[in-house]
């Protein structure tokens, strides 16, 4: 069998946007900007814990340390891992900085970023939701990945129970340093009077926490995990805050999946150019808005009668990495 042909046309629409045509000047100073900021941000929410006092702070501050946490490690950990969050013409350098800001950021957080991103999400991609993927582990959806929010939301440290990287018998350097450095920091901080600072940096993984079960439920969750199209078990999201909760496009995940050489910052552009691909019949379940249905895994896959529309090779991974040529 053959794939089915707008697959083969939406692959080679997103190398129109692959990372080795951008300019690594212009590319580089936009991520190493944003990452900057992000730092400054981070620092600066942790700092006016000292100076607000008032109870208000813990929840606001919890929420925006979460989302700048979240959104950290997905432009920098999860675009080195795909050699894109700093791009060179030497594609070696590019790959040992790539290393660099992705260990750099992934410590903090207890990743292992070698097992679990540089190796473990080039598996994903590769065979998604497959036993050999290692990214499989928060795809709750309805009851489940309800308690699992409301407890990495309430219950402090909660969610350093669930770290995927727990697994791996390599890299065992990084849980104890992670530790060292965030039992540090929060001390420092009670001692110089900042102690809703620290209060608020251990809900913020909390939030980390749960806007990460919310991102692989909306990705991967439910019936679309078991689709027998590799190229089709990833879902998009589409709702009015994506670019808040989700941020970097991370929530355009078709697409990401379809060609996972195209920026972030370019996934929107992708994602036009794709719709118009993609047969009509199909957009709906493609191109998700029913997000509460998805989150609560109400939302099927394709239908039997459009089966014909999404027709796979067996062997179609390896055509695809081919196709984006990456």
């Amino acid at each position: 069998m053959k794939q089915a042909q707008w697959i083969d046309q939406g692959i080679r629409l997103g190398n129109r946007f692959h990372y080795r045509k951008k300019n690594p000047w212009r590319h580089n100073a936009l991520n190493l900007s944003i990452f900057s900021a992000m730092l400054a941000g981070i620092g600066t929410t942790i700092a006016a814990g000292r100076h607000v006092q008032h109870w208000l702070y813990v929840p606001i501050a919890a929420a925006v340390l979460g989302i700048m946490f979240f959104a950290m490690i997905i432009l920098v950990v999860h675009e080195a891992s795909h050699d894109m969050f700093v791009i060179s013409y030497d594609r070696d350098r590019a790959r040992r900085w790539n290393r660099r800001f992705g260990w750099l950021v992934s410590i903090p957080f207890g990743i292992n970023y070698r097992r679990h991103w540089e190796e473990g999400h080039h598996t994903h991609h590769i065979h998604p939701l497959e036993p050999d993927d290692p990214q499989t582990a928060n795809l709750w959806t309805g009851r489940r990945l309800v308690r699992e929010i409301v407890l990495m939301l309430v219950v402090p440290g909660y969610v350093l129970l669930w770290n995927p990287s727990r697994k791996y018998k390599t890299e065992r350097w990084v849980g104890p340093v992670n530790v060292v450095f965030w039992s540090s920091l929060l001390a420092a901080l009670c001692m110089h009077d900042a102690w809703m600072s620290a209060v608020a940096i251990v809900f913020g993984f909390g939030v980390l926490g749960a806007l990460n079960q919310i991102k692989g439920s909306l990705e991967h969750g439910g019936p679309v995990g078991f689709e027998s199209n590799r190229n089709l078990r990833s879902r998009t999201s589409l709702f009015a805050l994506r670019h808040l909760l989700m941020p970097f496009n991370i929530s355009l995940h078709f697409e990401h999946h379809l060609n996972y050489c195209v920026p972030w910052y370019d996934l929107g552009r992708y994602h036009h150019s794709l719709v118009e691909a993609t047969p009509e019949p199909l957009r709906a379940y493609i191109y998700n808005t029913r997000i509460i249905d998805q989150l609560m895994g109400r939302v099927g896959t394709f239908p039997e009668d459009m089966r014909h529309l999404v027709v796979v090779d067996r062997d179609e991974s390896a055509r695809v990495a081919h196709v984006i040529g990456h």
